[in-house]
């Protein structure tokens, strides 16, 4: 076959193939012309491979592997795809509205006294707003039977009672806003961190990105903060009428993964130290910290130690959560 009849039937192109494949052209073609359209042909061809491949859900793709799944045959909710790999020893706490809805899952320390995680997820009906937000402060009932560690109503000394879940993710019903009122979602974060540098940035972030999910498209989120790198402790009373130590995480963190109904796959972290970051409220310097705390997810559990997304399949898993493509997290 011509060389030249070679690189058209490659490059598929019906009218450069008539041209190329034209004796009289393709003795024109010198081993220099020959060779630049090789390495053109080669890196369009490249191009093309690549692509969004390394998002795409393929339907050749063996989903049945997943060394890191958790275990849930015991309980189903544990194999949620939200969900990091669980820690032994912590407490596994799902909270549902009585829909039957999934509001949250958390993963409770009774040792720290603070939750290791927690995470959920939008879609078109968690993202729906239909209520606002309750104020219903209260102690989380799912610690009724650990009320030496069932943290009670009060305010945290020298820190703001900061959500996790943030009380505004969750208007799609009043129980789930009540929900996020349960002092198990608390965190003890400084008040200019947990109002702006942290909430004005990538708390709104996430929500909105949330509140953009279409028919059939999925977001998953994990917050938390590192109780094991502790930036202090505070003392907290608990119901049994015990005064309790809690721990002060010295960073916070989220880890992001958008499924869209097309079929692909994004992922992305944060990673940020808790301080004040003398924004003076300001919610773009905000916005801009957040670009600056982001993160591919590999190398957000190299710096939490958590395995997150652990129930996705290995296959996409491994591919998203080592790249992270800004263009794709509108208003980052």
């Amino acid at each position: 076959m011509p060389f030249a009849e070679i690189y058209a039937q490659i490059l598929g192109n019906a009218e450069i193939k008539s041209y190329l494949c034209n004796p009289e052209t393709n003795q024109r073609l010198t081993t220099v012309d020959k060779t630049r359209l090789f390495l053109l042909l080669a890196a369009t061809m490249l191009l093309a491979a690549c692509g969004n491949d390394d998002n795409d859900v393929r339907p050749e793709d063996d989903t049945s592997i997943n060394a890191n799944a958790n275990d849930a045959s015991g309980n189903a909710d544990l194999a949620r795809w939200e969900l990091p790999h669980s820690t032994a020893g912590n407490l596994f706490i799902p909270h549902r509205t009585s829909d039957g809805l999934m509001n949250y899952c958390m993963e409770y320390s009774l040792t720290a006294n603070h939750s290791q995680w927690v995470a959920y997820r939008y879609d078109t009906k968690l993202a729906s707003s239909v209520t606002s937000r309750s104020d219903a402060w209260s102690s989380d009932p799912a610690l009724n039977g650990y009320r030496d560690h069932q943290v009670s109503t009060g305010y945290f000394p020298g820190y703001n009672r900061g959500h996790l879940v943030g009380s505004a993710e969750r208007y799609y019903s009043r129980e789930a806003n009540e929900q996020t009122f349960y002092m198990s979602n608390m965190s003890p974060m400084l008040g200019e961190f947990n109002t702006n540098d942290w909430g004005n940035g990538i708390e709104t972030l996430i929500r909105d990105w949330g509140r953009a999910m279409a028919n059939g498209d999925t977001l998953y989120v994990v917050k938390g903060g590192t109780i094991g790198d502790p930036l202090g402790y505070i003392s907290v009373n608990t119901t049994s009428g015990k005064t309790v130590r809690m721990t002060v995480p010295r960073h916070y963190f989220a880890a992001c993964l958008k499924r869209l109904a097309s079929g692909y796959l994004y992922a992305i972290g944060f990673w940020i130290e808790h301080k004040d970051h003398r924004l003076g409220g300001d919610k773009q310097k905000a916005k801009a910290l957040a670009r600056e705390s982001a993160c591919t997810v590999d190398e957000l559990e190299r710096l939490t130690g958590l395995d997150f997304f652990c129930n996705v399949p290995d296959t996409y898993e491994t591919r998203v959560e080592a790249k992270m493509d800004v263009t794709e997290w509108s208003g980052l």
